[in-house]
């Protein structure tokens, strides 16, 4: 796993293929908006940097897509981010 430093985390981004989106609600919407385009993703943390504090691994998070590095680690495609571009968490 990667480990990040400082105030970054890892996420992997949640799959919207056609067969993982359910009829309506969020996932939807978050599905539709990243055909067209849109600026926001959505995916799970899976570890977290020293300094991080309002975000724990396990958690589904909102983030600016262009916000971090995508980087591959043992065939997974990950991202690596600062967790100022975390827009939020779903509860």
């Amino acid at each position: 796993m990667l480990r990040p430093i400082g105030n970054r985390v890892v996420v992997k981004e949640d799959d919207y293929s056609e067969e993982n989106i359910s009829d309506g609600g969020i996932i939807t919407d978050i599905a539709k908006t990243k055909k067209e385009g849109e600026m926001t993703s959505r995916g799970t943390v899976l570890s977290i940097g020293p300094e991080v504090n309002d975000i724990s691994v396990g958690d589904s998070v909102f983030y600016e897509t262009h916000g971090g590095h995508k980087v591959t680690v043992k065939g997974q495609k990950l991202i690596l981010m600062s967790v100022n571009n975390v827009l939020g968490v779903d509860e």
